[in-house]
């Protein structure tokens, strides 16, 4: 990957797919430095989950000079940018892939997703509160599999699962589960749940066959 991937040389970037049917982020370009350039965000270090070779789901802190190979392919969940001023920045992937490029000035990740990856920059946002929904929708899914003592088959699914396949089925979820709040006129639920519907739409136009949560996790 090349340095001149970045506009500007900034820190981090996120870049829209190149389909115009799809316009959301489908990619995150980050780089990580010896120092801080003080021109803008300087990320040193990057928290994600990615999968393992057995396919289970690993916590994994990427810094410079990374000098190893890390495992390509991420899992649904947070990357977390942060700087030594401990500021962060955060977004919510549904899995996908993850390269990361090292040269003696600059460790270079790229990571990328069939699905949107989601810039949680400001709060109290819509996109804030999808991700706060995918989080409890996922948790939810989590203790159903912890009751019947099975959680590692919950993990494994999750890492296996294809991300626009998982990122349609978590807006079907999260549009069942917004429907009781919002049809009682709670206007934060209204917005989402308009633009989750939105969203899931859309999809389905395309490919209304995709499984429901419950079948994939």
């Amino acid at each position: 990957m090349k340095t001149e991937l970045f506009q500007d040389d900034l820190g981090y970037e996120f870049l829209p797919a190149s389909s115009h049917e799809n316009p959301e982020y489908t990619s995150l370009v980050v780089h990580l430095r010896p120092h801080p350039t003080e021109r803008h965000y300087d990320p040193e270090r990057i928290s994600c989950v990615v999968a393992t070779a057995e396919g289970a789901p690993e916590p994994l802190t990427i810094h410079h000079p990374w000098p190893e190979p890390a495992p390509s392919r991420l899992v649904c969940g947070l990357i977390v940018l942060a700087d030594r001023k401990r500021k962060r920045v955060e977004a919510l992937t549904f899995g996908g892939e993850l390269s990361i490029v090292c040269h003696p000035d600059v460790t270079i990740c790229h990571f990328t997703s069939p699905a949107p990856i989601l810039p949680l920059q400001e709060p109290h946002t819509v996109v804030d509160h999808l991700a706060t929904e995918v989080q409890a929708v996922l948790a939810e899914r989590r203790a159903a599999w912890d009751m019947k003592k099975q959680t590692d088959l919950f993990e494994q699914r999750l890492t296996a699962v294809d991300p626009h396949t998982l990122y349609h089925a978590l807006l079907i979820a999260i549009s069942e589960r917004l429907q009781p709040l919002a049809h009682h006129g709670y206007a934060p639920q209204q917005k989402l749940l308009h633009w989750v519907n939105q969203l899931r739409h859309a999809i389905e136009a395309l490919n209304p066959h995709l499984p429901h949560l419950s079948d994939l996790l």
